[in-house]
């Protein structure tokens, strides 16, 4: 049987350490500009790097039909549903690339076969706003032109035709009263255009506060009645598209502390009502898409983490930890009932080299916090446990298992803590799972000396790492069941034995004896625990 370590190869970047943030963090408005880094401005490199989900590909296949083939059928708005780093921005990116006829032909032919039209150089006029650096009050500065920008109809003027494009606009911009569908012709035309506007929840939020030059409106009303004449606009022509991503007033308040979210809840409330009235706009005549799916999110991770992964080497893996878990189902180990089915051999292998517990963890409960922004969350936080697992190469390693997201590296730590506005949490790392000051062991180190003695793994620090990371969301989905603990747990090896589930199931009883604070997380007594730490 082989370890990951000979079956899988992580790319270079994730080898290097290169996990600055903003290789996951992408962002539009840069790749347009050209100061991206080359993993999102490059075409051939970026698609290298994408998992093409199904999402993906009806947005370019309908953006194609639409933009330059016959549109029949084609919707002249589509919007991008879901939360924060759940894959929007890398779709528009996506969008941009293949519209800008500058996509790799080859990877486009063999994502969208050969009936979906592809776009040649400058046959699409293409816009892309993200509402975030827009400065309504201010205005958004061209430093080649000194033009400023203060609405999404000044900044599209601009973008489309430059000084020029924007002095018919200018008093409507400098005002903030809304355009209608005469200067949108003006500014437009019959040429095909595609209109991409991101994060415009953000804008909505600074524009509640900026009044219309007569005092009888704000910015934001006006963006609505705006976005209003822009999609009737796009829905009565047949070579121009709109693209958007409205979000919610959660996402807009995101990147704000608790304290401040509490002292505009009255802003959030007015926000979230034109944002509503946003949405009854757009759900005339849009297609809703979303960019990645949960049964995609193996497929992502794996991709953008691993140049190369030997599949047929992993099913034998996947085969064995299916065998272990019927023999330990056999002998009434304490397992949840859905490890024993096809369908969970399926999520291995799907998952692989990750184990599936996880990667639904870090999906379904950590990406529940708003500032772990979801899968580029998760691509940040499992770059660094590749790192530091092909940096060990403990053996035998056959999964990547959620204990294998070490507490004691530091960028993890800071990743599920301070990070994620919990730094208090660092207590819980230092004296219950890791600590790394001398003469001074955690309580999970303390009761694995004996394990050490007697050559077994390090039980309790893997057990009290998945009650950490099943926990720090603080709320009702905090805490784990012994059943899916012991699963996350619990490793074959390749002799047809493993793990022996009673003596992890007595570490974990004596964790939860003498631990300060996983025993608010978890309790052997009960079937689901919502206790909250408070520190």
């Amino acid at each position: 049987m082989k370890s990951i370590f000979e079956t899988c190869k992580p790319r270079d970047e994730v080898m290097r350490g290169e996990l600055r943030e903003d290789i996951f963090a992408a962002r539009l408005k840069d790749v347009m500009d050209g100061t991206a880094d080359p993993v999102y401005s490059d075409p051939n490199t970026f698609f290298d790097n994408t998992y093409i989900t199904s999402g993906l590909k009806t947005l370019l296949s309908d953006a194609s039909a639409r933009l330059i083939g016959n549109g029949s059928g084609a919707n002249a708005i589509i919007r991008l549903e879901t939360a924060f780093g759940g894959g929007k921005t890398h779709n528009l990116i996506a969008l941009y690339h293949f519209m800008k006829g500058d996509a790799p032909e080859k990877a486009m032919r063999a994502m969208l076969g050969a009936d979906v039209l592809l776009p040649k150089k400058k046959q699409v006029q293409i816009v892309g706003v993200v509402g975030s650096d827009l400065e309504p009050m201010g205005g958004y500065l061209h430093p080649d032109t000194d033009i400023r920008t203060f609405t999404l109809w000044g900044e599209i003027a601009y973008q489309i035709s430059g000084v020029d494009g924007y002095q018919k606009v200018r008093a409507s911009d400098e005002s903030r009263v809304a355009i209608g569908a005469s200067q949108l012709q003006e500014i437009i035309g019959d040429q095909p255009t595609l209109i991409m506007l991101d994060e415009i929840a953000r804008y909505m939020r600074a524009s509640l506060a900026v009044q219309t030059q007569t005092k009888r409106s704000n910015l934001a009303d006006q963006t609505v009645a705006f976005l209003m004449s822009l999609l009737e606009f796009a829905a009565s022509k047949e070579r121009c598209l709109v693209v958007l991503t409205l979000g919610t007033a959660a996402d807009a308040f995101s990147d704000e502390t608790q304290e401040i979210r509490h002292r505009l809840e009255k802003e959030e409330q007015e926000l979230q009502q034109t944002l509503n009235e946003a949405h009854r706009v757009t759900a005339r005549q849009e297609r809703v898409l979303t960019p990645t799916t949960e049964e995609e999110i193996f497929a992502i991770v794996t991709h953008r983490l691993f140049e190369s992964i030997d599949q047929e080497s992993g099913k034998d893996t996947c085969r064995m930890y299916q065998r272990y878990y019927d023999t330990m189902a056999g002998q009434n180990a304490d397992l949840p009932q859905r490890c024993t089915k096809q369908e969970y051999f399926a999520d291995i292998c799907r998952a692989y080299p990750f184990h599936p517990e996880l990667l639904v963890t870090l999906n379904r409960k950590v990406a529940t916090i708003p500032n772990f922004n979801q899968t580029r969350g998760a691509l940040r936080l499992l770059a660094w446990t590749v790192r530091s697992l092909w940096q060990e190469k403990p053996t035998p390693t056959w999964l990547i298992h959620l204990y294998h997201v070490k507490l004691n590296v530091t960028q993890i730590a800071e990743d599920l803590t301070s990070r994620l506005d919990r730094p208090q949490f660092k207590k819980v790392i230092e004296a219950d799972i890791t600590s790394d000051l001398e003469g001074v062991p955690s309580h999970a180190m303390s009761i694995d000396e004996e394990l050490i003695r007697s050559g077994k793994p390090l039980y309790t620090q893997r057990l009290a790492t998945g009650i950490f990371i099943h926990s720090i969301t603080a709320g009702t989905a905090s805490g784990v069941t012994p059943a899916d603990l012991i699963l996350a747990t619990l490793t074959p090896d390749d002799r047809g034995s493993g793990d022996d589930p009673q003596i992890i199931q007595n570490q974990l009883e004596k964790l939860y004896n003498q631990a300060w604070f996983l025993p608010y997380w978890y309790s052997p007594t009960r079937a689901n625990t919502n206790y909250i730490l408070e520190i």
